[in-house]
């Protein structure tokens, strides 16, 4: 089966990341481009003979379509979060960036936008598409991971070498060692270390140092995140299949996303009022409230 797809924002990263892979669904048969937009059209004019459709600088003339199966959407936060409450906004299938929203509130509210209206989305998390191999079977006590990724990217990462589940979250514990802060995500016969420093400068973002222990205490594990550009493509053509063959074991929306949103507005949370610890009864009802707020 063919789906017709439309593309909302063609910039940089589009190009890099998204093209070949698109282009490949394109060669499967498995897609069939109808429109495109970005705001600038003449640095992007290339594009309409590449996918062979129209490209328009008006965001109305591809939600208003009522021929559109897909939408990949790669606007800045913003802008997707409008695009999310436009009425007219009614694909079945929407591929999404990372992060999804800003807090867990937010979760709730877009989340139920989106589902309300039947469409079926994925959010496309580098850092959880790829295969990890090299951890796959191991007997896993406890990762670290510092000042490297992006919280939702370190969980992105996690979620895929454990495959925990957000019920088996027990406690998150905050301190300030120094210039460093370090939040301790415990779960059932596992814990995370979230280690980063307040000055953003001494942040390096593109690799990740990650140590990995096992049962022993013993480190199994110590490498540098760095993932290929090859690698982001092919968990883009995955993501992508998934969503529309609707292989919910394997999307992350259906699984991860809503511990992610969890796990980050609580370390929010206890940073703001200098919480040292949260445990699982207080999660369980900070939880209830962010989903109430989420109707305001």
């Amino acid at each position: 089966m063919t789906i017709n797809i439309a593309i909302i924002g063609c910039g940089k990263r589009f190009r890099e990341f998204y093209l070949d892979p698109l282009l490949q669904l394109k060669k499967d048969k498995r897609i069939n481009f109808v429109s495109l937009y970005s705001r600038n059209i003449q640095n992007h004019s290339d594009l309409e003979s590449i996918f062979q459709c129209k490209l328009s600088n008006k965001l109305s003339d591809v939600i208003s379509r009522k021929d559109i199966d897909l939408i990949i959407l790669t606007l800045p936060i913003d802008l997707r979060k409008k695009i999310f409450s436009n009425i007219n906004f009614r694909p079945r299938f929407l591929l999404t960036e990372s992060p999804f929203t800003n807090n867990l509130s937010e979760f709730y509210k877009y989340k139920n936008i989106l589902e309300k209206k039947l469409i079926n989305f994925e959010v496309f998390e580098d850092k959880f598409f790829y295969n990890y191999s090299e951890y796959q079977n191991l007997n896993l006590t406890k990762v670290i991971i510092f000042n490297k990724l992006w919280a939702h990217h370190a969980l992105g990462f996690l979620f895929k070498i454990t495959n925990i589940k957000s019920e088996e979250l027990n406690n998150i514990t905050y301190k300030i060692y120094g210039k460093l802060e370090i939040f301790k995500i415990s779960f059932n016969n596992f814990s995370f270390y979230y280690v980063f420093s307040k000055n953003k400068n001494d942040a390096e973002r593109k690799n990740g140092r990650i140590k990995v222990y096992g049962r022993n205490n013993k480190i199994i594990k110590l490498k540098q995140m760095k993932l290929s550009t090859n690698d982001t493509k092919k968990a883009i053509f995955d993501s992508i299949t998934n969503l529309i063959n609707l292989d919910k074991k394997k999307m992350y929306s259906k699984n991860y996303l809503e511990s992610e949103n969890t796990i980050i507005t609580l370390m929010k949370f206890m940073r703001k009022f200098n919480l040292k610890k949260i445990n699982s009864i207080q999660i369980y009802f900070l939880k209830i409230f962010f989903k109430f707020h989420s109707f305001f």
